[in-house]
């Protein structure tokens, strides 16, 4: 599938990105899939530590964008789970990868749509 008429948006950290009903959509459905599989394989206890509070924001340019609850959640997750999301991701579809931005570089909470 090409997602690249999914989005809107180029660069994933800008404050001006935006992303579509129909990427956000897809983002969420995918997301939901990866997140019940790391919460099947690493647990309930740690998968409400470090990914409960993930929020999907969209795909852009094959990249599922996730925004954890904080910075260094971010920095955690890049740091320690980044390929088990990855190889998740991939059994959905093989073009894409993931990104957890940090809050801080994020689009607002409430994502616009074109």
């Amino acid at each position: 599938m090409d997602y690249s008429e999914l989005t809107n948006v180029a660069v994933p950290s800008s404050p001006s990105v935006t992303f579509d009903a129909r990427s956000l959509a897809l983002a969420k459905r995918m997301w939901r899939t990866v997140a019940m599989q790391i919460e099947y394989l690493l647990g309930e206890e740690i998968y409400a530590q470090w990914f409960k509070g993930v929020e999907p924001l969209g795909i852009s340019d094959h990249t599922l964008i996730l925004k954890p609850e904080s910075d260094f959640h971010t920095h955690w997750i890049n740091n320690h789970y980044q390929d088990l999301v990855d190889l998740f991701l991939s059994v959905q579809d093989s073009t894409l990868t993931s990104f957890f931005i940090s809050p801080k570089d994020a689009p607002p909470s409430r994502t616009h749509f074109e």
